[in-house]
């Protein structure tokens, strides 16, 4: 998957801002932390 499909799934939590998706710092370690425990199982 691109990272707008995440975004727009709702597996990465952002805001969109025009043409440009927003993605605080915090959402994104703990999309990371749950995709790399995922790939581990």
């Amino acid at each position: 998957m691109t990272k707008p499909k995440w975004l727009r799934s709702g597996k990465l939590k952002g805001v969109r801002a025009g043409k440009l998706w927003r993605i605080s710092t915090e959402s994104l370690d703990e999309f990371l932390k749950k995709d790399n425990s995922e790939d581990k199982s």
